[in-house]
């Protein structure tokens, strides 16, 4: 979803500073002198560093993949501009620093110019940023090759990962041997932006005499099989070519389906959290299960589903043709949460939000996995020589995120604007506090869940074998890392 990206940041910047932005004040909360209420205050004295030169780098905030709430050079009349400058500016107040952002400006979501400048400092070592926010799929990588601290380790001081400023839930599920060498903090943005949920067109499904699926999702029935009712009994042939194409009407229009499995609390790998091991998720009845559901969706009657990419893209742009597909006459969508600025804003249908489906109704909660193409991750490069102020300005960026940025995100961009329902709005919460990394997503030692996908519409042997194909390739490369993360200090 690069150029979804690229759009939703032109958006944003267009947006003008709304009202609503503050949270509640708990006991023991300060009012900060730019009105904004210090609800989170990290453990750490305020200190003078003379004015000395603190940098960060990080992907350009203009280009695809940006974070859109690390950087602003002055202040802004866009909701996260405003509050990435009031926290950054309260940051060089408090602790007499400068801020200085290196950016980089790569067109490819890893393995770009940004990964190159690292690598190489591996061996050359020098000590050339103070905060590093690299792609999460780049940061795997390095990781691996010995070029992050264990932010959990106590090698970069005052860093306090229990904090709720740090997404502990996401965070855990990436401590490969109990370390911690990226992180998922408030400061970041795009691991919620793309992860995948489903929008729903509010204004077919009233003009079809159907339920809205809330009373679904909060019942607990909002199953895979409950999906593929509706999906199974709508689509048409609206421009009579007998072709199916973005002019007619589907059940579903997407693209990934990945989010089936992972919606039913299946992963390409998982994470044993007593030993820190990560291992391939075998394969169980249960996913030959799941991929006949989908299976049956998407491989049924010819206007179940739309898949994007199944012919040319309608004005030669994916934005367009998810609009094309889905606006006024198709009843579900499959896309990332982004979809909210720079594709549904633009649509006359009403649209609603959903999490994906459930496995069964004996499943206890939704499960969301979390953008893994999009998302950045917090590290400090084992090069860093000042790792004591390292840590004190990593420490306050985050927690002044949470006080600044995420109640613009949230409040403001996500619920008060955006969300067209007051259930949308819980919806958004739901799916966000059940986000899950898929570590063989991250590390790409098999991506059995993609490979599964792109074996759907080929029918080629059974799902058990291609299973075992992928994953014999994925344990060995899985055995690499493990290796690897043994052998750093």
């Amino acid at each position: 979803m690069r150029r979804s990206f690229a759009a939703l940041l032109a958006v944003l910047a267009a947006i003008s500073a709304l009202a609503g932005c503050g949270t509640k004040k708990p006991g023991g909360a300060k009012t900060s002198d730019d009105g904004y209420t210090a609800e989170y205050v990290p453990e750490i004295s305020r200190g003078d560093y003379n004015g000395a030169s603190v940098t960060v780098m990080c992907r350009d905030p203009e280009m695809a993949w940006g974070e859109m709430a690390v950087i602003s050079d002055e202040q802004s009349t866009a909701v996260l501009g405003d509050a990435a400058y009031r926290r950054n500016k309260r940051l060089e107040n408090d602790y007499n620093v400068k801020l200085n952002f290196v950016t980089y400006n790569d067109e490819t979501a890893s393995g770009g110019s940004f990964y190159r400048t690292i690598s190489d400092n591996l061996s050359a070592y020098d000590d050339i940023c103070d905060i590093c926010i690299p792609g999460i799929m780049d940061a795997a990588t390095l990781a691996s090759a010995g070029a992050f601290v264990d932010l959990s380790s106590g090698d970069v001081p005052h860093l306090d990962l229990e904090k709720p400023w740090w997404n502990k839930t996401l965070n855990d599920s990436m401590r490969i041997l109990n370390r911690q060498y990226f992180a998922i903090s408030d400061a970041l943005l795009n691991d919620k932006l793309d992860t995948y949920v489903m929008f729903f067109n509010k204004t077919l499904f009233a003009d079809s005499k159907l339920d809205a699926p809330y009373t679904l999702v909060d019942s607990g029935e909002w199953t895979i099989d409950a999906f593929a009712k509706i999906v199974k009994s709508y689509g048409s042939d609206l421009n009579g070519n007998g072709t199916p194409d973005y002019e007619d009407a589907y059940g579903l229009v997407g693209m990934i389906y990945d989010v089936f499995y992972v919606g039913s609390g299946i992963t390409g790998a998982y994470l044993d959290e007593k030993t820190g091991l990560p291992a391939i998720t075998p394969f169980s009845d249960k996913t030959d299960n799941i991929y006949g559901k989908v299976r049956d969706i998407v491989s049924g009657s010819r206007y179940n589903t739309y898949s994007i990419g199944q012919e040319p893209l309608f004005n030669n742009d994916i934005n367009d043709t998810f609009r094309a597909a889905f606006d006024e006459k198709s009843l579900f969508m499959c896309g990332p949460l982004s979809f909210y600025f720079n594709i549904i804003t633009e649509m006359t249908s009403d649209v609603g939000l959903l999490p994906c489906p459930k496995y069964d109704e004996n499943q206890k909660e939704y499960r969301h996995r979390a953008g893994y193409t999009g998302s950045t991750a917090i590290t400090v490069l084992t090069s860093v020589r000042d790792r004591e102020r390292a840590g004190v300005m990593l420490e306050a960026f985050c927690a002044g995120a949470k006080n600044y940025v995420s109640p613009a995100f949230y409040d403001t961009l996500l619920t008060n604007r955006y969300a067209q329902d007051e259930e949308s709005k819980r919806m958004i919460s739901l799916v966000i506090d059940t986000e899950i990394f898929d570590l063989d997503q991250i590390f790409k030692w098999g991506t059995i869940l993609e490979r599964l996908q792109l074996s759907l519409s080929s029918g080629a042997g059974s799902v058990a074998t291609l299973y075992a194909r992928y994953a014999a390739a994925a344990e060995a490369k899985l055995r690499e890392t493990i290796d690897s993360y043994s052998q750093l200090k």
